[in-house]
This record gives C-alpha cells, structure tokens and sequence, in this order.
C-alpha cells in the first residue's frame, strides 16, 4: 500500500487501466494500413504485369506484319500500317 492507503494505490491503479486498452487499438489500426498496404501493392503489381503481358501479345500480333520474303533473304522488311493495325486488334479484341 501507498504512504495515503489503499486509496491512492487504487486510484493509480484505474489510471493505468485504459493504456493497453489505447496500444491495442493503434496497433490494430497499424496492422490493417499494412494489410491495406500489402493488398493494394499486390494488385497493382498484378495489374502491371497484366499490362506488360497485354504489350507483348500486342508486339506480337504487330510481328506478324514483317515481309516473310524479306527475312529469307536476311532483309527485315515490315508494313508499319499493318504492323500497328494488326496490334491495335489485338488489343481491341
């Protein structure tokens, strides 16, 4: 017991009581933002690569204009027209 009695030992006692009460709630709130964090970050990271992967079908389906002629004889030969209309399809479609 205190120098006051047991007054001023319960008094100092229910001052304290709150404080875990306080950290649990800021680290809940702290632990949902990197939840928060975590998901979002994955979806935009799939989104990116989603994209890459789109740009790259694209590229390809933009390939299929090169002269096939041309290459046999180690000529690169392309259509720039169909090159971008063949890609703009793709990505259309």
């Amino acid at each position: 017991m205190g120098a006051r009695g047991p007054v001023a030992s319960l008094s100092a006692e229910r001052s304290d009581a709150g404080a875990l009460t306080a950290f649990v709630a800021l680290l809940l709130v702290a632990l949902l933002a990197l939840v928060g964090l975590a998901v979002d970050g994955g979806a935009a990271l799939t989104a990116h690569q989603a994209a890459e992967v789109e740009a790259e079908q694209a590229a390809r389906a933009g390939a299929g204009a090169l002269s096939v002629d041309a290459l046999r004889t180690g000529v690169v030969r392309i259509d720039p027209a169909a090159a971008v209309s063949d890609a703009e399809a793709y990505t259309v479609a």
